[in-house]
Parts: C-alpha cells; sequence; structure tokens
C-alpha cells in the first residue's frame, strides 16, 4: 500500500547556499554547514533540477547564496518541502509527479530548486 507524507522547513539566513550545493552535488567553499551530512547522502539523490531562477544568477546557489546575504537577521531563506513519494511508482512516475506539483504548487511565482533522493528502506527496497 502507497504511503504519504508531506513535511515543510524553513531555512534561516546562512542556510540557503550550503543546502544548495548540497543538492547539486557541488564542493562548497568552506563553511558548509551542510557538508557534515553531504557526503553519505549524495549517492542516493537520483534526480535534480531547478526552475524560475532570475537571469542574474547563473547557477541555483548564487541565487541561494544571495538570499543568505540580503535576508534580514532572523529572515527565512528558503522553505524545503520533503515529500515521500509512492515507491509503487517507477521512476518516470516520479518525476511526473514531482512536475505536476511544482506547477500546482509553484507555478511561475517562486524560484526553486528540487532534489529526487531514493534511499534504500530497512526492507531493502528504495524509498524516493
Amino acid at each position: 500500500m502507497a504511503a504519504g507524507r508531506l513535511s515543510v522547513k524553513t531555512g534561516g539566513k546562512g542556510d540557503a547556499g550550503g543546502h544548495s550545493e548540497y543538492i547539486d552535488d557541488v564542493d562548497a567553499p568552506a563553511p558548509n554547514p551542510w557538508a557534515r551530512i553531504a557526503k553519505p547522502k549524495r549517492d542516493d539523490i537520483v534526480a535534480r533540477g531547478h526552475g524560475n531562477m532570475p537571469r542574474w544568477a547563473i547557477t541555483p546557489a548564487l541565487f541561494w547564496r544571495a538570499s543568505d546575504e540580503y535576508e534580514r537577521v532572523g529572515g527565512t531563506t528558503y522553505r524545503e518541502h520533503e515529500i515521500l513519494l509512492p515507491r509503487e511508482l517507477n521512476h518516470a512516475q516520479r518525476l511526473t509527479l514531482i512536475a505536476a506539483w511544482i506547477k500546482q504548487e509553484l507555478a511561475d511565482k517562486h524560484a526553486f530548486q528540487w532534489a529526487m533522493h531514493a534511499p534504500l528502506a530497512l526492507d531493502g527496497v528504495e524509498q524516493p
């Protein structure tokens, strides 16, 4: 039976650039608060993308680094939505579901970056 879950987290000033580099599997300049978790998890990222970035943001990390620099102290630089995808879907179906969710929730209103992880669950099957 398919299981589902959605959680939303916020990132504060100084967190966005490192998180972006983690998602893009880029070796970030130190100090990167995500460095401690980036190495073990990088192998399970099976898809990634971004959209609605301004023209000046040559890479997503550049946009998120600017967010870190210019957001007010105590402000939110990004929101992270963690979605448990049904393991019964194949890779293409999961990508279609992600694209539909992005279109519905973000449309062309917000800059975004995403990654799909597919670690192995305790039963040895992928859990996207």
